[in-house]
């Protein structure tokens, strides 16, 4: 799915409405409050009902405390990916793709990440004929590198690093998906041009997929 930068959805910038939907998504089910605040509106009645009368969320029929939970729908998770970009070159493309394959061998090695890279997917027009290609699409599995207890304290060792080195963060939900957050950030290299998904996407439910990385082993240490 291609956005512009002018386009609107539900009375929204559709950029905005993409960044929103990848946070949320990384967060599992999420309430009406949630999407104001990673909008950085205070009202988005009107917004979610636009968005659930096109098709882009549903009802998760699931509460926090007498606040709905909601979910992304398929179309939902395909803005989630979506891009506002030029299309690139194929070589390109396989030139990022060695990238991210590269960087999830060095990130697995690494003791500091509290998460690792299982299995890399590539899916979409990379595995086309096509060579102008409208991005990277990947499937990426991550699991976390610690259990219980164990991933409770280096997530607050993390965070207390974090914020040692300045770093602010926007609010509770920034701060719980900011070790996974990063990490798909590194991994995807800080390019515009490489898309990450997780293997619970609905949109690879009909999605011809091709495996280039896997770590057939337990969580690094």
């Amino acid at each position: 799915m291609r956005i512009s930068k002018q386009q609107q959805i539900a009375g929204a910038p559709a950029v905005l409405l993409r960044d929103a939907f990848k946070r949320l998504r990384d967060g599992g089910p999420w309430t009406r409050s949630d999407l104001a605040a990673v909008l950085g509106l205070e009202d988005v009645t009107s917004i979610l009902a636009t968005l659930r009368a096109e098709g882009f969320v549903e009802p998760d029929d699931r509460f926090v405390g007498e606040e709905p939970l909601y979910r992304l729908t398929a179309d939902g998770g395909a803005l989630a990916n979506a891009k506002a970009t030029a299309p690139i070159a194929r070589a390109t493309a396989e030139r990022l793709l060695r990238g991210v394959v590269d960087r999830a061998g060095e990130m697995n090695a690494r003791s500091d990440y509290l998460h690792y890279v299982r299995e890399i997917r590539v899916f979409g027009s990379y595995l086309s004929d096509a060579q102008k290609l409208g991005d990277l699409d990947l499937v990426v599995q991550v699991e976390p590198r610690f259990e219980g207890e164990a991933y409770r304290v280096a997530h607050q060792a993390y965070i207390q690093k974090e914020e040692a080195e300045g770093r602010r963060f926007r609010d509770h939900l920034d701060l719980l998906l900011s070790p996974a957050q990063d990490f798909f950030r590194i991994l995807r290299g800080n390019s515009n041009y490489v898309s990450l998904t997780t293997p619970d996407d609905d949109v690879l439910a009909t999605a011809t997929q091709c495996t280039v990385y896997t770590f057939d082993s337990d969580a690094p240490n």
